[in-house]
């Protein structure tokens, strides 16, 4: 039964949440028709009310706001280590231990001061005489809309269609509140015009409030009842779980053992992952624990029927990567006697400098990639010492790598005279192939500084040419011990080293495929468009190509690129 209440737990919080995000969408929904004035807000109103009091409808949100305060306070009674949780999970917890008081507020205020008073909660007059009401009914929207979407994110962020409605999603999260209070303000200006007339006021609160019950002060009243209770409760579920955690660690503790690491004792309940945080073993946990990524995963040695099954979300990621059955993932396997594991993915505390740490571990990601060669340098280096060939290297791999990172490029690695540099392992598209192009004219400026300083370093002036395509690849650390480094792996890739190699043929420093280009601010009605064929396709590829970097002309992105 235990094993079943785990396994439907994810569920249940999914739904609940889904329900109550619907419901306030539509609430804050409800306040935009505000901005036609009031008329239309109390119209819409109609709406709501008839949708969400329909005899078929009206248990969905509180039965759903139950489950969300039951799921919430078992989650503050089981959590074992506070550690694995994200800046988001820590919000998203803060906000759900506000909610309840926002919630009783409103719903006294609302629908019990109709059932216990007669008082019909229009716009009209809780705008009216009641501003404090209005106000704690728009906090409580945008608490409940900030923990929902949260959790939204939460919940989309690893799937693979995410990052195509990731931006639009964004933009009605933002919008929807701000036109919210821009209809309340409105209608709230034309409550304030209307209610010089003496007779409006009159036959508002005729119709609103027949009993003429003072319904601030019954609210405020219930609410310091209510906070009492809701308080002491809260007391006892942190009491409640430090003496249940107490009993655990005196009467039954659990031994796990980390393969060649260490070996550590746990209380029942805890997850491997939690164990691994608790005891400061690494271990790789991109989603924060929430079994939406594979990087926690680990390889049960001994002891496979002493854990608990695998519950459906972990089977399907599981078979997702085609893994065996000795292989669980650490944050959704909690074991219920000794066991030996082994994490196979390790933690890397020595990420660069603007690398996403969940990249780092493995992700499918569209990003830009450049190539940069130095032409004929084998030649110039004829007759040179190896001390002033690689301090000529040097001067240009200094040089050309401060560009590309400070036109936010990462520097993926030198191949001899060559460069290696990726675009996009954060943000948009966009601004990763206008970052790379950037790069690409400084690159080409840059190259002028440095042929003028090593002038009488080298028999005729340095040359390069540059590739760059976009498009998906995989991004992880690759290699083994100290040759491990974050790079990308996929066709993109390899056709970004043939537009390289295509500068040769074509006698030009850049050569761009077309799709950088389509994603770029530049003007193409101007430029070339050709074809070139790549090596290992069937389909030529569409390129611009220049003589010099130089030559291009950025605009400044917008805001909405």
């Amino acid at each position: 039964m235990a094993r079943m209440f785990q396994a439907l737990i994810p569920r249940l919080r999914l739904h609940a949440g889904l329900a109550l995000l619907l419901y306030v969408t539509t609430h804050l929904l409800n306040h935009v028709w505000g901005i036609f004035g009031l008329d239309a807000l109390e119209s819409a109103r109609r709406f709501f009310l008839g949708f969400w009091r329909h005899p078929a409808i009206f248990w969905v949100v509180p039965a759903s706001l139950l489950v969300h305060i039951v799921l919430s306070g078992y989650k503050l009674l089981t959590i074992t280590n506070w550690r694995r949780l994200h800046w988001n999970e820590w919000l998203q917890l803060s906000l759900s231990l506000i909610m309840p008081l926002l919630i009783s507020s409103h719903v006294y205020a609302t629908r019990f001061a109709t059932i216990l008073y007669g008082v019909r909660d229009t716009y009209s007059y809780v705008l009216l005489g009641q501003m404090t009401i209005a106000i704690d009914l728009y906090l409580l929207l945008v608490v409940v809309w900030l923990h929902g979407n949260l959790g939204l994110l939460s919940y989309l962020w690893h799937k693979p269609w995410f990052r195509r409605i990731k931006q639009p999603l964004l933009i009605v999260q933002i919008v929807i509140p701000l036109l919210a209070m821009v209809g309340i303000i409105v209608a709230h200006r034309e409550v304030n015009q209307l209610k010089q007339d003496p007779a409006w006021i009159a036959s508002v609160m005729q119709f609103t409030n027949p009993n003429n019950v003072d319904l601030l002060a019954a609210s405020s009243n219930f609410m310091a009842r209510f906070g009492a209770g809701y308080a002491a409760i809260l007391l006892g579920l942190g009491g409640g779980r430090a003496l249940v955690l107490r009993l655990r660690r005196k009467h039954y503790l659990i031994t796990v053992e980390y393969k060649g690491i260490a070996t550590v004792t746990i209380p029942p309940g805890t997850s491997l992952l939690e164990a691994s945080l608790a005891n400061g073993i690494p271990h790789a946990h991109s989603c924060g624990g929430r079994g939406r990524c594979s990087t926690c995963r680990i390889e049960i040695i001994e002891g496979a029927k002493a854990l608990n099954p695998p519950n459906e979300t972990e089977q399907r990621l599981l078979k997702r990567f085609g893994a065996g059955g000795d292989i669980r993932l650490a944050c959704q396997t909690i074991p219920t006697g000794a066991c030996v594991v082994r994490p196979l993915l390790h933690h890397h505390d020595r990420a660069q400098p603007g690398t996403p740490t969940m990249i780092s571990h493995g992700a499918d990601k569209q990003i830009v990639i450049m190539f940069a060669d130095l032409r004929g340098f084998t030649t110039l280096s004829e007759g040179k010492l190896p001390y002033d060939t690689v301090f000529i290297l040097n001067q240009y791999f200094q040089s050309m790598g401060q560009v590309i990172e400070s036109n936010g490029g990462y520097l993926d690695k030198f191949i001899g005279d060559g460069i290696m540099a990726l675009f996009g392992l954060e943000g948009t598209l966009e601004q990763a192939c206008h970052n790379a192009l950037a790069a690409t004219q400084a690159m080409a400026h840059q190259l002028d500084v440095l042929n003028q300083r090593l002038q009488d370093d080298v028999s005729e002036p340095l040359r390069m040419g540059i590739g760059i395509h976009c498009g998906h690849v995989i991004v992880g650390d690759l290699g083994y011990k100290r040759a491990k480094h974050l790079t990308a792996i996929g066709d993109a890739v390899n056709i970004a080293a043939r537009l390289e190699e295509a500068t040769k043929t074509l006698q030009t420093q850049l050569v761009v495929s077309r799709a950088v280009m389509q994603h770029s601010s530049l003007d193409l009605h101007d430029l070339v468009l050709s074809e070139i064929p790549i090596r290992g396709r069937i389909q030529p590829l569409e390129i611009y190509s220049f003589e010099s970097a130089k030559s291009l002309v950025l605009v400044p992105l917008t805001l909405n690129s």
